[in-house]
C-alpha cells in the first residue's frame, strides 16, 4: 500500500536543511556523518513507519534489523512512500545515507483534511502516544547502534 503524501503550500520547503547540508559540508563536518537519520511524525497513537523509498537502502534494510531486534516489527513498512522530498534530501543530494523515519498516516483523510492531521488545528498532543514515541526511541536508538558497529 502506498501511503498519502501530504501536500506542500508551495515547491520549496526544505530550506533548513538545505542550509545546513551545504553549511556542514563547507566546515567539513558531512564528511564526518555515517548516517542522516530522520524523526518525522513518528509518535502517532497508531503509529506504522512508511518505507521511503528516497531512502538508502542499506538504512532501510537495516531498520528491518533494528524493528526486529527490539520486537517492533509490527510498527514499520506497511505502506511505501514515493517521491517525499522531505528533509533528508539535501543529505542524500551531498552523499551522506540516509533514512527518513516517518509516519504519513496520520489521522483520518476527509474532504477538508486531505493530509489528516499533518498541520492543521487538529494536530494537537492528544493524537500523540508515549508508547509510539517509545517504540521510536527504541528503533533509533537500535538503529545508531547498528550503524557504530558497521565497519
Amino acid at each position: 500500500m502506498t501511503a498519502k503524501r501530504p501536500s506542500r503550500i508551495g515547491n520549496d520547503h526544505l530550506y533548513g536543511t538545505r542550509h545546513l547540508a551545504a553549511k556542514w559540508s563547507n566546515d567539513g563536518t558531512l564528511g564526518k556523518i555515517k548516517a542522516f537519520l530522520l524523526a518525522d511524525m513518528c509518535a502517532d497513537k497508531d503509529l506504522n513507519i512508511d518505507f521511503d523509498e528516497e531512502s538508502t537502502p542499506w538504512l532501510q534494510d537495516m531498520l528491518k534489523v533494528a524493528a526486529k531486534n527490539t520486537d517492533h516489527s509490527a510498527y514499520i513498512y506497511k505502506n511505501r512512500v514515493p517521491g517525499l522530498g522531505d528533509d533528508h534530501i539535501p543529505f542524500k543530494e551531498r552523499g551522506v545515507p540516509v533514512l527518513d523515519i516517518i509516519d504519513l498516516d496520520y489521522g483520518p483523510h476527509t474532504e477538508s483534511m486531505p493530509d489528516g492531521y499533518h498541520h492543521t488545528a487538529q494536530d494537537t498532543l492528544d493524537k500523540i502516544s508515549a508508547k509510539s514515541l517509545q517504540i521510536s526511541g527504541d528503533l533509533f536508538l537500535e538503529m545508531i547502534r547498528l550503524i557504530n558497529q558497521r565497519p
